[in-house]
């Protein structure tokens, strides 16, 4: 049998080993707010300089980075439309809750250039599955047609349909008599 003050000595060094491994992180919290308004800022990124430990601030302009290592170290704030901030010394203990609440100032930023895009339309489009023409209206002006009906007749894998009635039955016949069966596009005029 193994004697008691093993077994006391064991469970002492289990809880002493414990106390010193859990707690060699701490956090670090705050509240991002507009330098003029105080109004909370949404979105600005919080981060820890040299690591990749960071958090954005939510809808209270509150953010947290958890586990954070022991040390000293600077915090970098960043949103767009203000300036950027260094937040030096922030002292981090191991199961303590650092507070590190700063105040941003608005910035203007200014390009001084202008960028002009045109936008065109692509040869092929690969969400397209059936063929698409389409006729601006200057072309359609410059066409010599009475009508759309006619501008309609003259694009690629349309034929003109006459509606005949043959023996009390309804059939689709192209203008020259032939029935056609045709693949292409389905239009109705």
């Amino acid at each position: 049998m193994i004697p008691r003050t093993v077994i006391v000595a064991c469970i002492f060094a289990c809880l002493l080993a414990g106390s010193v491994f859990g707690a060699i992180t701490g956090q670090i919290s705050g509240t991002v707010t507009d330098s003029k308004t105080g109004e909370p800022l949404v979105g600005v990124s919080v981060a820890i300089q040299g690591t990749t430990m960071g958090a954005k601030t939510g809808a209270m302009g509150k953010f947290v980075i958890n586990n954070v290592p022991t040390g000293d170290f600077t915090l970098v704030f960043s949103s767009v439309g203000y300036e950027k901030l260094e937040l030096t010394g922030v002292h981090v203990t191991a199961d303590l809750t650092t507070v590190a609440s700063q105040k941003l100032t608005q910035q203007v930023t200014e390009t001084g250039r202008i960028v002009t895009v045109t936008a065109k339309i692509p040869l092929v489009r690969p969400d397209q599955t059936t063929t698409v023409q389409v006729m601006q209206q200057d072309q359609i002006r410059s066409l010599p047609i009475r009508g759309f009906e006619q501008a309609v007749t003259l694009q690629n894998s349309v034929v003109r349909m006459k509606l005949n009635n043959c023996k009390g039955r309804s059939k689709n016949v192209p203008e020259g008599g032939r029935k056609v069966s045709h693949p292409g596009p389905k239009i109705a005029l």
